[in-house]
């Protein structure tokens, strides 16, 4: 009974210092996971475009991790004591009953990009990928490009100078299964196009990677290249021909026209409805569970 009692106390006080352990082990492995859904969800789209280069690839930025361990113990002890005419009476048994559980729960909160200017911009740098920055159509080479004076108004992400600065060679493709290596550390196919990436080409996909977020994660409404000018003007009531105003403060554009402040245009922009972290509108939640005994 001592020996029981001791072991029972023993793994009462280390119960809280396992649960953090596990907490902080499960924790390393989520944010893990966050990293390899990204590689995984862009060669996936390396694939897509080298099947069909028109193929609209999908993006989902990680926006916030979570984790939860959560450990349970229940005790449950009988005591048998027989009591007989003939035979002897007294203790006959006692058992000690200890069932713990563990619950593991994990999640990823995403931002799928859905605004039409970063999908063409995502296809753009798929396709300069798997082919080459002439496969381009002018207007998707100039949505990639950082904005110039000579260049007309649109959006500009402005990654073009990142994925110039990437190697040819890095990306391998096929139509065979059987030419992918064994030391391939990501690969994908759609229909007969085969694509990986071996840990020499790494760095490269990660930069890659890395341009990919810098368009997910930039508001679409706060790309369009030139910025408006607006300039203040002041106006009385000689100018304005009412005594009972004694002066007006106003923005005007370029073109004389009333704006509706600074640096905005005079007619209200269309704004997209973009998923920028904490004022997304729209999120998707992969929640994944078990239960480990």
């Amino acid at each position: 009974m001592r020996a029981k009692l001791a072991a029972l106390i023993a793994l009462l006080l280390l119960l809280p210092g396992c649960t953090w352990t596990a907490l902080r082990h499960e924790s390393v492995e989520l944010s893990g996971s966050g990293a390899d859904f990204r590689y995984r969800e862009l060669i996936e789209d390396l694939a897509m475009v080298s099947a069909n280069p028109w193929t609209l690839p999908s993006y989902s930025s990680v926006y916030a991790t979570s984790m939860d361990v959560s450990d349970s113990v229940q005790i449950g002890g009988t005591t048998t004591w027989t009591h007989a005419i003939t035979a002897p009476s007294g203790f006959f048994s006692q058992n000690l009953d200890i069932p713990s559980s563990r619950s593991v729960k994990g999640s990823l909160n995403l931002d799928p990009m859905i605004a039409p200017e970063k999908l063409r911009a995502l296809r753009a740098a798929c396709q300069w990928v798997v082919y080459d920055q002439q496969a381009l159509t002018p207007l998707d080479g100039l949505l990639l490009d950082k904005y110039q004076p000579q260049y007309p108004p649109g959006n500009y992400f402005g990654v073009a100078e990142d994925l110039r600065k990437l190697p040819s060679g890095w990306l391998v493709k096929s139509c065979r299964r059987w030419d992918v290596p064994k030391n391939a550390c990501y690969w994908a196919h759609c229909g007969n196009a085969y694509v990986w990436v071996c840990p020499e080409g790494m760095e490269y996909f990660s930069r890659f990677m890395l341009a990919c977020q810098k368009i997910a994660r930039t508001d679409v409404n706060t790309l369009w290249k030139p910025v408006i000018g607006t300039r203040q003007v002041k106006w009385n009531s000689v100018d304005l021909n009412n005594p009972r105003i004694q002066n007006v403060t106003a923005y005007v554009d370029d073109y004389g026209n009333l704006a509706l402040g600074q640096n905005l245009p005079a007619l209200p922009p269309k704004l997209r409805n973009d998923n920028v972290g904490q004022q997304a509108d729209l999120k998707a939640a992969i929640n994944a569970s078990i239960t480990v005994p």
